[in-house]
C-alpha cells in the first residue's frame, strides 16, 4: 500500500487521460446485480436489461482490494497548526 505521501504525489500528477483509461479499464457491467421492485412483468425486466448492458463487459476482472484487520494500540497525537483558528486533537481507541 502506498504511503499518505506517495498517495499526495498520485493525485496531484493525475491527468484526464489517466482517469480515462481507468474509466476504460475498470468501468462495465461484467460484476454488477440488478434488483427490480415492484409491479412489472419479469420477462420484459430481464430482455430490457440484456438490451441496455449485455455488450457493456469490464475489460479487466473484478479484484477485491485487501483491506486486511490490523490492531493498533491506542495512541494521542497533538497536531501543532499554528496558522487554524480552531486546532484540534485526535484520539485513535477507546475512549475511557
Amino acid at each position: 500500500m502506498a504511503s499518505l505521501d506517495e498517495q499526495i504525489e498520485e493525485m496531484k500528477n493525475l491527468s484526464l487521460d489517466r482517469v480515462k483509461m481507468f474509466h476504460k479499464d475498470f468501468y462495465g457491467a461484467s460484476n454488477s446485480l440488478i434488483t427490480a421492485v415492484g409491479d412489472f412483468d419479469p420477462a420484459e425486466v430481464q430482455k430490457q436489461i440484456g438490451d441496455l448492458f449485455e455488450n457493456w463487459k469490464s475489460p479487466k476482472k473484478f479484484v477485491r482490494v485487501d483491506n486486511r484487520y490490523q490492531k493498533l494500540a491506542p495512541k494521542a497525537e497533538v497536531f501543532q497548526s499554528p496558522d487554524k483558528p480552531m486546532p484540534c486533537g485526535l484520539r485513535q481507541g477507546r475512549s475511557r
